[in-house]
């Protein structure tokens, strides 16, 4: 409502809607560890889906409306540490003794 003109309010919309994967990775360690792994497996659920054929994931996603993404970017070594991290972490809290 108090975009100066209709090309700032589409960046403050497309801006506010943009996710890392690496930030998500890391939002669901942080879950994990606060005791809230319900959190992380629904997280690790949807970026699954998003995950490339070659394992990697793009730099950046935009999500829309109506369940509607775009990623962005090349993808990044670092987010793809932070993805195997999240991964072994969530698998030793997950696996059975």
């Amino acid at each position: 409502r108090t975009a100066s003109s209709p090309t700032t309010w589409l960046r403050w919309w497309v801006q506010a809607r943009t996710v890392a994967p690496s930030q998500t990775f890391d939002y669901a360690i942080a879950s994990i560890y606060a005791g809230d792994v319900s959190t992380a497996v629904r997280l690790e659920r949807r970026w699954l889906a998003l995950q490339r054929p070659d394992g990697g994931f793009d730099d950046g996603f935009v999500f829309g409306p109506f369940g509607a993404q775009v990623g962005f970017g090349d993808p990044t070594s670092y987010a793809v540490a932070r993805f195997i991290l999240f991964e072994r972490v969530l698998g030793v809290v997950l696996a059975p003794e």
